[in-house]
């Protein structure tokens, strides 16, 4: 695809805006496969993922988002997670969720750089 040149690779992925297959949180990006061709570009000087904690929790009172993180650090990815929001919009009155991983993720770029 790109020869024989092979790149310095930086990776910030907002997980948010891929879609997921499942309630149980399992993605439709092959995480390894990901991995695998992100590799075959080059180096991979940083691989950093964004999901939203949804703070939802198993009866036991474990954390049903960690699976998907356990595959993503599996995989060598950085996970910066935020808790998902919301709030009454008093003007509206309706209620606002908010999850956004935007600043967090041109952040960590900008500190790459």
């Amino acid at each position: 695809m790109f020869g024989a040149q092979k790149f310095k690779v930086a990776v910030f992925i907002d997980w948010m805006n891929c879609h997921f297959s499942d309630s149980r949180g399992n993605p439709t990006i092959d995480i390894p496969k990901l991995r695998a061709f992100l590799e075959s570009l080059g180096t991979i000087k940083c691989a950093h993922a964004f999901p939203i904690n949804l703070g939802k929790r198993t009866p036991s009172g474990k954390d049903k988002r960690s699976p998907l993180r356990k595959k993503l650090q599996a995989d060598g990815f950085v996970v910066r997670e935020k808790r998902l929001y919301s709030y009454v919009d008093a003007d509206k009155g309706q209620r606002i969720t908010k999850g956004n991983m935007d600043v967090e993720l041109v952040i960590d770029a900008m500190d790459f750089l």
